[in-house]
């Protein structure tokens, strides 16, 4: 929390809440800030103070059109904002049909609602920031109903004084000036300032969650710990440092295990991905859900578990429908996500055309996409009776061509076979190859291959023949890889 905490102080320190403003928020007293004003002591309050410093206050009032009497009490905020020459916007939805609609509760629609509207006014009006008047009361209170619903550390740190990059714009910052006081200050300032405010009587109903917190479960946990609101803003405290330091690290488990990424794909290294710890995998779960998905509610716990679940136990090329039409795709060492309609690219060599080559000369092949195909020949020193491995890696071999002629690096053709390392009889179809080993079916039809006429000598990346092995009788060993420049 970038405030300091005072929760311990019983008057509002405005030496220190302009400290806050000017240096830790650098705000301009040129450029305007929107100011959500519901008519309430606190956002009053707020109005005051600002309106004190000096700054240019723009101010936004949501009519939710839940109560008969909002309109009144709408123009009742701009006859206070216009008392003091200040710009009033106001805008009236129908929440209630919005939270039908979008499948919300009327908390979270109201919410949704109101924050829309203020930063759709700051863009409109060029504002350096939105500011809202959350309280530590507020703060307390969205803690424990956040613990209630269910949530990690982010959750439970509570809300930020400055938050930057939001999910609702990411440009604009949502400050919080008055987090770190309490609301009997805040009151107490309006008294002393005679500043009549408005009193919501939803606050006092108890089908909401927020306020069975405010008005039933923190007084009773009140009666064990008097201080439980203090020591609960603490113990935030420790939560919000200790989720800092997960999130740079997370950050930089992201990038390293990050392949590729665009607005509907993702893609990570499954190796890097699955050594790492449980609490970091869940993290980068839970960022690729807020990166690619609209509707952030469906990042769930049992969501989360589901696809560490799926990467870490998957052994073959497979896939899942996961949140809201995403896809989770493992292929050998890459996890995919995928939204909407998009393609996942082919990781490895793909041709349009194909090439003749002799296997007796080395020779190099400039193919598609800056790969290279070459080939190498040397002579064995000495011939024992050793058994020289014939597989260096995914796309290098070593082999044996004397006896072959004229050789193609080709894609595939109806007919071909392969006789893989290791079958002493028989052969196998190339399609059932490439399915057996889990090469992916929108890869298969451009990936190169090593023939000579209808027999497959090497698929790059899988396997190479039996025929070509290097066996003791072999003296020119020839030395093939493609490689990307």
């Amino acid at each position: 929390m970038s405030l300091s905490f005072r929760y311990n102080l019983d008057m509002m320190d405005l030496l220190l809440l302009q400290a806050f403003l000017e240096k830790e928020c650098s705000f301009s007293r040129e450029i305007p800030l929107i100011l959500g004003v519901s008519g309430g002591a606190d956002s009053l309050s707020l109005m005051h103070i600002l309106n004190d410093f000096g700054y240019s206050i723009v101010v936004g009032h949501l009519d939710h059109s839940i109560r008969p009497e909002s309109t009144e009490e709408a123009e009742t905020v701009r006859d206070m904002a216009q008392a003091m020459s200040l710009t009033t916007v106001i805008e009236k939805v129908k929440v209630l049909e919005e939270a039908e609609k979008l499948g919300l509760n009327l908390e979270d629609a109201s919410r949704k609602a109101r924050y829309r509207f203020l930063f759709k006014l700051a863009e409109q009006k060029n504002a350096q920031a939105v500011v809202v008047a959350h309280h530590a009361d507020d703060q307390a209170e969205t803690i424990l109903m956040n613990l209630i619903r269910g949530a990690g550390l982010t959750g439970l740190k509570g809300m930020q004084s400055i938050s930057q990059n939001s999910k609702w714009s990411d440009e604009i910052p949502l400050v919080r000036p008055l987090l770190s006081i309490w609301k009997a200050e805040i009151e107490r300032y309006c008294l002393e300032r005679k500043i009549v405010f408005l009193e919501d009587p939803s606050n006092k109903d108890s089908r909401f969650l927020r306020n069975r917190i405010r008005n039933e479960i923190i007084p009773l946990l009140e009666t064990s710990n008097p201080k439980f609101k203090k020591s609960l803003m603490q113990t935030a405290d420790i939560w919000e440092a200790d989720d800092n330091l997960l999130t740079v690290l997370t950050d930089s488990a992201w990038e390293d295990c990050l392949i590729t990424q665009d607005a509907h794909l993702l893609a990570f290294s499954r190796e890097k991905f699955t050594k790492l710890p449980l609490s970091i995998r869940r993290r980068i779960i839970r960022k690729v859900g807020f990166t690619l998905l609209e509707k952030t509610e469906a990042i769930t716990y049992m969501a989360i578990k589901t696809a560490i679940d799926f990467i870490s136990n998957t052994r073959m090329n497979a896939n899942i429908e996961w949140l809201d039409s995403q896809m989770i795709r493992v292929e050998k060492d890459s996890i995919y996500f995928q939204s909407g309609k998009a393609d996942i690219p082919v990781k490895g060599p793909q041709i349009q055309q194909g090439w003749k080559f002799e296997p007796t000369q080395s020779n190099k092949i400039s193919m598609d996409d800056g790969w290279i195909f070459e080939v190498r020949i040397n002579q064995r020193n000495g011939i024992g009776n050793e058994i020289i491995s014939s597989e260096e890696d995914q796309y290098s071999i070593k082999c044996d061509l004397s006896g072959y002629a004229a050789l193609q690096l080709r894609t595939r053709k109806s007919g071909d076979r392969i006789q893989p390392l290791g079958m002493k009889t028989g052969r196998v179809k190339i399609s059932d190859f490439m399915i057996n080993e889990k090469l992916p079916k929108r890869a298969r039809d451009q990936w190169p291959l090593l023939a000579h006429g209808e027999e497959i000598l090497w698929v790059p990346g899988y396997r190479m023949s039996e025929k070509i092995r290097i066996k003791k009788e072999t003296i020119n060993i020839n030395l093939l890889s493609i490689k990307q420049s």
